[in-house]
This record gives C-alpha cells, sequence and structure tokens, in this order.
C-alpha cells in the first residue's frame, strides 16, 4: 500500500519575556517534547497569522491580527558518542517524563503549603484521597480549549494524551496539541490538512493522531517525527467506502470501520489494513465500544440489540436486548458497567450479567436528561460516568456508579455547550466535555493527571 509521507506544518507558540526568563537555565518546551516522546521532532513552520490558531480567550493578551509567525525548521541531529548505553537512555527519558510534567504547570509538582496539601489555581486541597464520595463531587472549571479563529466550527476530535499532560483536539481542516496545567492550558502545536475536513480524529497510540473525513484517504500525525502521512485507501477494503468515522480502544490493536450495510471492517492499527470483517444484526450501527485490551467490542443497533464480538477469532459471541430508539452505548474499562442511553433521554444501567443473559434487567433507569443521550464517558476506575446531548445545551450529568446516583452539584448553576466529545484525563484529575469549544474542569478528588 503506498503511503505519502509529509512533514507536518507546525505552528509554534511564543512566550513572553517574563516566562522565557524563568526557563532559560532549564530545557525547552520543544527539547522536552523531544525527549518525551522519542527522537527529536523534525517539524516545518508555517507563516501564519496568530489568530487563526490560537486563541486564549483573553482580549487583552491576543496579539495583533497583523503578528506573524517566524518560520523555523528543525532537522534531525544524530550525537557522536563511543558508546550508547540503554539503561541511561532510560533514565534520561525518566527524567524527560517528569521534568516535562513540572514544566508544563502540572500541579503534583506546585510547591505544596504543607506536608499533607497542595496549592493549585489559588486553591488549597489535600492529597489525601479515599473512595469517591457520592452525592456531590469537588469540582472547578479550569480553563476552555479551542482552536483560534475557529471556535463557531464544531469539535469532530477530542482525547487526553495518555502519557502526557496534553489534549488533541480537531476543528475544520485543523488538528492541535495542547498543554493541559489547569490555568493557562495553551496551545504547543497546530497542524493543518489541505482541503480535508475533519469527520473524526483521535490519539490511538503514544505517538500517533489518526483522522479520517467523508472520502476513502486519511492521515496520520506522527506526534515523534512531526510526519503526516497520508494513506489513499484501506487495503482490503472496497475503496467505494468512504472513510469516515472510526471507533478504537487505546490499548486495542485495531480500529473498527462500519459501513452502511451491516458489516463492521476491523483494520489494523498499525498497516492500516483489514485484518476481519465481523456481521451486524442490522443493518445501521449507532455506536461502538471496545474493551480496554481490544479482544472484544460491542455494537449498538438502533432497535436496542447489543452484540459482543471476540475480536480474537472474529466473530459474535452474545447478543442482548434494550429498547428501542437507542442512540448511545457506554462500557466502563472494569466491564462490570453497561448504559443504553435513548432518544427519550432515558438511560438504562446494566451489570455484567447483561453478558450472559438475553434479556437481563437493568439495575436502573436515569430520568434526568431531556433530549437524546448521544455522548457517554466513563473515567479509568469506573466511579464516575458522563452523559450528555449533542441536541440541547445544558443536558449533562454524572454519574456516581458505586451507587447509581447522579451528582447533585453538576451542572448546577453553569452554563453547559451541548456535547458532542470529552472525556476524562488517565487518572481523573480533568475533565472536559463541549461540541464548540472543550470547558475544561479539574475534578479535585483526583490527585493526578
Amino acid at each position: 500500500m503506498i503511503k505519502n509521507k509529509r512533514k507536518a506544518a507546525i505552528v509554534p507558540v511564543k512566550k513572553d519575556m517574563e516566562q522565557m526568563a524563568n526557563e532559560s537555565d532549564s530545557e525547552s518546551e520543544s527539547e522536552l517534547m523531544e525527549r518525551l516522546f522519542g527522537k527529536k521532532i523534525k517539524q516545518t513552520a508555517v507563516s501564519v497569522s496568530v489568530t487563526e490558531i490560537v486563541d486564549s480567550g483573553d482580549e487583552e493578551q491576543r496579539p495583533k491580527e497583523t503578528e506573524e509567525l517566524t518560520p523555523q525548521t528543525v532537522e534531525d541531529e544524530e550525537e557522536d558518542c563511543v558508546w550508547k548505553d540503554e539503561d541511561d537512555d532510560e533514565e534520561r527519558r525518566n527524567a524527560a517524563e517528569l521534568k516535562f510534567a513540572e514544566f508544563s504547570g502540572a500541579w503534583l509538582n506546585v510547591k505544596p503549603v504543607a506536608e499533607d496539601e497542595e496549592n493549585f489555581g489559588g486553591k488549597i486541597f489535600s492529597k489525601r484521597r479515599g473512595v469517591l464520595p457520592q452525592g456531590e463531587i469537588d469540582l472547578e472549571e479550569v480553563g476552555t480549549l479551542v482552536i483560534g479563529g475557529l471556535g463557531g466550527l464544531p469539535i469532530s476530535g477530542f482525547d487526553f494524551h495518555p502519557h502526557a499532560p496534553a489534549a488533541m483536539l480537531t476543528q475544520a481542516d485543523t488538528l492541535a496539541m495542547f498543554k493541559i496545567d489547569g490555568r493557562e492550558n495553551p496551545i504547543l502545536q497546530a497542524v493543518r490538512f489541505d482541503n480535508f475536513h475533519i469527520k473524526c480524529a483521535r490519539i490511538i497510540s503514544r505517538n500517533e493522531c489518526l483522522a479520517t473525513s467523508h472520502v476513502q484517504w486519511f492521515y496520520s500525525h506522527d506526534l515523534e517525527s512531526g510526519a503526516i502521512t497520508r494513506t489513499p485507501f484501506i487495503k482490503g477494503r472496497d475503496r467505494r467506502h468512504r472513510v469516515d468515522k472510526f471507533f478504537t480502544s487505546y490499548e486495542s490493536k485495531y480500529l473498527a470501520f462500519t459501513t452502511k450495510d451491516g458489516p463492521i471492517h476491523i483494520v489494523s492499527k498499525k498497516n492500516k489494513e483489514v485484518v476481519g470483517v465481523v456481521q451486524s444484526a442490522t443493518e445501521q450501527n449507532v455506536d461502538i465500544k471496545m474493551s480496554k485490551d481490544g479482544n472484544r467490542m460491542w455494537a449498538l443497533s438502533e432497535c436496542g440489540q447489543v452484540m459482543t464480538y471476540d475480536l480474537r477469532k472474529m466473530e459474535p459471541v452474545h447478543s442482548f436486548q434494550d429498547m428501542a430508539g437507542c442512540t448511545s452505548l457506554g462500557v466502563n474499562d472494569q466491564e462490570t458497567m453497561f448504559s443504553v442511553g435513548s432518544t427519550s433521554g432515558l438511560i438504562n444501567l446494566y451489570d455484567e450479567t447483561c453478558m450472559t443473559k438475553e434479556y437481563p434487567d437493568s439495575t436502573k433507569t436515569l430520568k434526568n436528561l431531556r433530549a437524546p443521550v448521544t455522548f457517554q464517558k466513563y473515567n479509568s476506575t469506573g466511579e464516575l460516568a458522563i452523559f450528555g446531548s449533542e441536541l440541547l445545551p445544558d443536558q449533562a450529568r454524572l454519574l456516581h456508579c458505586h451507587s447509581e446516583s447522579v451528582i447533585r452539584n453538576f451542572p448546577g448553576q453553569r452554563k453547559l455547550d451541548t456535547i458532542s466529545q470529552g472525556g476524562f484525563s488517565p487518572k481523573s484529575g480533568f475533565m472536559a466535555i463541549g461540541s464548540r469549544r472543550m470547558q475544561l474542569f479539574k475534578l479535585n478528588h483526583y490527585s493526578n493527571y
């Protein structure tokens, strides 16, 4: 399969003089990114207006529209040495990861006020953590993520990076990486794809972001090398099938692409080739979820049937029936809670027995939303879930999973946008939701990004 590799057009971000002075005796952000993700990043920056990419949300701090960014090109460099010690490389990488976290404003590294307390964003929180209490949650809104100049356009993809305090966001033809620090959350880099309106985008590995559109080809952005790879089509798949929305989990080896006539194509992340095809019970799948390890997949049809597939055998192994008019599916990482949303706003909750029964009884039905439930996401511990709708604003609820009860103080008096994208950071320290601007929240119960 022919792949065309191109350099990524990456927009550097200027720093004010005070910040540069404070960092004069430390590594630059680009150097830390290089050491964090591997080798040096090979970049080609394009000269564009700052306001086309960066939107700080503060009118006084925004640069003039005529201000231009200086093009920069960084080539790969090899250091001359007598020998290379892999243990030393590993130690340097671990040190770089820790330093990157400190550099990016990670709140665990802020100088503590006392031995058992830390100061973040002007507020003091205890480091002591236990089981997430039910009823109310301690959280605060700590910023908005949006690509400057594109704030009115739909967000087509959002992911927290699994290893670094950063997040990927896509709007229109642009993919941007943000540093997540809970204070300024500045943009790290932005990449534009020529004549390519992004339909779906995910971080599919430590170094790779994948973006698709309403066409047969798609792009991969390599965070390590800075390269863009254009794949003209998926090998083993009818070229008439457009590559638009796909489903995956971070640790899975596979990507799942749906078709209009029912089959789900299972594609290798590494080779971008079809490795299997599983048949759906109906012609239309409204949502798909993969297990954390990537061995199982669940497909929800509009009629309410949830099919389970074993991707090691590429075959269905079970199905259960929910109500008709289903719109979204949720599965926690532990596979102990399943949730099915509907057009009426009802959400049926199930435990793991739904994996063995054809007509399982729901453990509870949530009736808190007044719009079709089109978005669901669980945190990594399985303690918390967010439900929302992309059709009406202010339709979002947080679920305390152990008690199956809704968090009372969210959203509270906060104004929320419609929700089409979002999620929790790896250790649940942050949550982001939105459809045109991502609202970022810090969950103070959790003490890690």
